[in-house]
């Protein structure tokens, strides 16, 4: 096991975010400026310290924001915020969130806004910070002497997901989040999280397609802003296709709605193909799909944790037609997401976005 319980505590001074009026502010802790914290020392690489952040107001809600005290030492590194379902269990459900962030170690509490990430959650959620490297900086906890053994986890090494307190560890991880009324979302099928293992598909020929089903959780029509991708294997730089289609809950997708051409270089991090300017509007279910226009490596990714998620995972096979990934043998999700925002359609037909006509008054 990596994780060693010592404490490392001293006084830290620093102003509390502010949050807008419609916001809601959810802490695990008890920690105020000027109070002692312990910033726990002992995690190595790829272990977690997360948190259940429970909203109290109506969900389905967006998270706008994280903060966390991160530090002890002013060092800078690679961390993962990481952000999953909870189903009340001691390890979490499914993934909803994962990126990294490069962060120096600071006696002051550090904030993240994910505005952009359209990161939705369904009622109680787990916040946790995946470590790229043992030692300090690292996570604290609040020294109020009092714990929450069903709100306190840790990710260790050799022994899975352990409650806080099974581990010896007092105080409260100091993590929290923003929420508030949701207005996008991003929506994934794959479980994958930067530091995880991924295997890029390197078998497609020109022509063929990759694709994946999505269903939004709140009204649509919606805007679909951007895509996210692992698309690598391989360094080089190609042009790829980008399809969004309607989908009919077949095999075959429905209607296409978009089209457009990317060049894409091979990176072994997740990438954001920008569609916010070309108003691409899809329904509540649609499919999105990447078609190659030459063989081999680079292309793209599916997840590495042993599941395949049925009627979501799609090839377009040359002489084979739209197939379901697993019927063809592959395992593990397709790494391709896409972000979604509310259309406000008024009565008059006006969608926000569209262009509108302006009549003067004739005397």
């Amino acid at each position: 096991m990596g994780i060693l319980r010592v404490l490392v505590s001293f006084t830290v001074t620093v102003l509390l975010p502010t949050c807008v009026a419609s916001a809601e502010l959810l802490r695990n802790d008890g920690w105020e400026p000027g109070d002692p914290a312990g910033f726990q020392s002992g995690f190595v690489a790829n272990e977690i310290a997360a948190a259940r952040l429970v909203p109290t107001g109506p969900c389905p809600c967006q998270v706008r924001s994280v903060t966390f005290l991160y530090g002890s030492a002013a060092t800078e590194r690679l961390v993962t915020v990481v952000i999953w379902d909870d189903n009340g269990s001691t390890a979490p459900g499914a993934v909803l969130f994962g990126k990294q962030y490069l962060l120096t170690g600071s006696g002051n509490l550090q904030t993240i806004d994910l505005q952009a990430e359209g990161v939705l959650v369904d009622g109680p959620f787990r916040l946790g910070l995946r470590f790229t490297g043992a030692g300090l900086p690292s996570v604290a906890r609040d020294d109020d002497a009092t714990i929450d053994p069903s709100r306190n986890f840790v990710l260790a090494d050799g022994l899975g997901w352990v409650t806080s307190v099974s581990i010896g560890l007092t105080g409260d991880w100091i993590l929290r989040a923003t929420v508030d009324d949701a207005s996008s979302q991003n929506l994934r099928v794959d479980g994958f999280v930067p530091g995880d293992s991924a295997v890029f598909q390197a078998g497609f020929v020109a022509g063929e397609i990759t694709a994946t089903r999505h269903i939004a959780e709140f009204p649509c029509p919606c805007y679909l802003d951007s895509v996210d991708l692992l698309y690598g294997g391989s360094t080089e730089t190609r042009t790829l296709t980008l399809k969004v289609w309607a989908d009919g809950g077949g095999l075959a997708p429905g209607a296409e709605l978009h089209s457009s051409d990317f060049v894409v270089a091979g990176l072994p991090a997740i990438q954001r193909l920008d569609l916010s300017g070309l108003n691409v509007i899809v329904p509540q279910s649609f499919r999105i799909g990447t078609q190659f226009l030459t063989a081999a490596l680079p292309s793209i990714a599916r997840d590495d944790d042993g599941t395949l998620t049925a009627n979501r995972n799609f090839v377009l096979a040359d002489g084979l037609g739209w197939l379901e990934s697993g019927t063809i043998g592959l395992s593990g999700d397709w790494i391709l997401r896409g972000t979604v925002r509310s259309v406000e359609v008024f009565s008059d037909g006006f969608e926000s976005g569209n262009s509108a006509g302006w009549s003067a008054a004739v005397p």
